[in-house]
């Protein structure tokens, strides 16, 4: 099984929810459901279903999988804000440089 799968079912246990009531809210067979947890890939709108059903964020828990070092997942927003910034930053020199070289390369003026 996929660790997300796992993880999943491993949530499932601990709050005493059913696979196949999961199944049945996402309109799938219970068999159906044990085949997309055991898969090794699982579609992202799928993994948004099954949080939502189960009123559990499953992104954090992949995401901490992932990088295991990092346990607050909200250096996601920190990285993504510091990157936001960056782009502001580099927009703001793109459209200055775009104005001298407009200036550099305009035709002089007649008389």
């Amino acid at each position: 099984m996929s660790h997300i799968g796992n993880i999943i079912i491993q949530h499932c246990k601990s709050k005493s929810i059913s696979i196949a009531s999961i199944a049945r809210q996402l309109n799938i067979t219970r068999s159906g459901m044990y085949k997309i947890l055991r898969h090794n890939d699982m579609n992202l709108s799928r993994l948004r279903q099954i949080s939502q059903a189960l009123n559990h964020n499953f992104f954090n828990d992949y995401y901490t999988h992932i990088h295991p070092g990092d346990n607050n997942p909200s250096s996601l927003q920190t990285e993504n804000r510091q990157l936001k910034e960056k782009l502001a930053k580099l927009q703001t020199e793109l459209s200055l440089f775009k104005e001298i070289v407009s200036n550099t390369t305009a035709p002089p003026p007649t008389q």
